[in-house]
């Protein structure tokens, strides 16, 4: 709980500086069961998430959550105040 707690601080501190492409990659050894986006993000924002964990993860966003399978990479942008799926592939 402690690291999933660390992890979103990690993501929405990196959006609060206005950082303008955040990337995440789970593996095994190194996963997170809920990642949250920030409705806080800049405009334009990119937030790409890869999947190599065999545990799996669930994103949070927009009163959503998707859950991306294993070897599979997401990408999201915020447009208009919303975080909107690029691709998942």
């Amino acid at each position: 709980m402690r690291h999933t707690q660390a992890l979103e601080k990690c993501i929405c501190k990196l959006c609060s500086i206005r950082e303008s492409f955040v990337n995440f990659s789970t593996y095994d050894g190194h996963w997170f069961a809920n990642i949250y986006l920030p409705d806080n993000a800049l405009e334009g924002q990119k937030f790409e998430f890869s999947r190599f964990a065999t545990y799996s993860t669930k994103i949070h966003f927009n009163g959503q959550v998707i859950e991306p399978g294993h070897n599979t990479q997401v990408s999201l942008t915020l447009r208009n105040g919303q975080w909107e799926v690029d691709y998942i592939y």
